[in-house]
C-alpha cells in the first residue's frame, strides 16, 4: 500500500532517448534540397554526448530528381559564408534516398519506446525532413508530439547564446548538433535549480 502511494504521488519516469537533429539545405520554404543532415542523441541533464552519431551529406541532383527545389537566394547566402563549411558540406554527398532510410533506421533503432527529438526551429528542420520522407517515401520515425525546439528555450535564457563554438565549423550540420546540445544541456542545468527537468 506503501508503495502504491508514493507510486500515485511520484510516479517513477521512463527514461526517454534525445536526440538533437540539424539540416543545411539550399532554401529555406517547403520542399527545399536538404545537403546534409545530423542527429546526435544526448542526455539533457548530463555533459557530453555518445559516440554513436549520425551525419551524412546529400547529393543537391539526387533531391533535384525527387522534385525538391533550390532557392537563389539561399545559393548567393552560401557564397558568402566560410569557404570550409560549403566544401566540407558538399564532400561524400550519397543519394537522398539513402541518406533518408540510414536515419530512419538511426532514429528508430534509439526510440525507447517514443524518442524526443530537438531542432533549432521546429517549422524550419522538422518540416522539411517531412518533406524529404514523403519524397523517399518514408514515415516520420518519431511521433509529432515529441518534437521540441531549442529556439523557444533560448529565448528564455539567451545568455546561452554566449557560449564559445570557436572549435566548431559554423553552417556544418554535425557541428552546430554539437553546438546545440551544449546549449541545451547549460539550460537544463539551469532549470533543475528551480525543481524542473527536461
Amino acid at each position: 500500500m506503501k508503495d502504491l502511494k508514493e507510486n500515485l504521488t511520484n510516479p517513477p519516469m521512463t527514461m526517454k532517448q534525445h536526440i538533437m537533429i540539424d539540416i543545411e539545405t539550399l532554401g529555406d520554404q517547403s520542399n527545399s534540397v536538404i545537403t546534409s543532415i545530423a542527429a546526435v542523441p544526448f542526455k539533457p541533464n548530463e555533459e557530453g554526448f555518445p559516440a554513436a552519431r549520425f551525419y551524412q551529406k546529400v547529393s543537391i541532383q539526387s533531391c533535384l530528381d525527387l522534385g525538391l527545389r533550390v532557392s537563389g537566394d539561399t545559393l548567393v547566402w552560401w557564397l558568402n559564408q566560410d569557404q570550409k563549411a560549403v566544401m566540407e558540406m558538399l564532400e561524400n554527398a550519397r543519394p537522398l534516398q539513402q541518406v533518408m532510410l540510414e536515419l530512419w533506421a538511426f532514429i528508430m533503432q534509439m526510440s525507447k519506446p517514443d524518442v524526443i527529438v530537438w531542432c533549432k526551429g521546429a517549422r524550419f528542420d522538422f518540416g522539411l525532413l517531412r518533406d524529404a520522407f514523403k519524397a523517399c517515401s518514408l514515415e516520420v520515425p518519431w511521433k509529432f508530439w515529441n518534437e521540441r525546439d531549442l529556439r523557444t528555450l533560448l529565448s528564455l535564457y539567451p545568455e546561452v547564446k554566449k557560449l564559445d563554438r570557436s572549435n566548431n565549423l559554423a553552417h556544418s550540420a554535425h557541428h552546430d548538433c554539437l553546438h546545440q546540445i551544449k546549449q541545451l544541456q547549460s539550460i537544463a542545468k539551469e532549470l533543475k535549480k528551480v525543481g524542473l527537468e527536461i
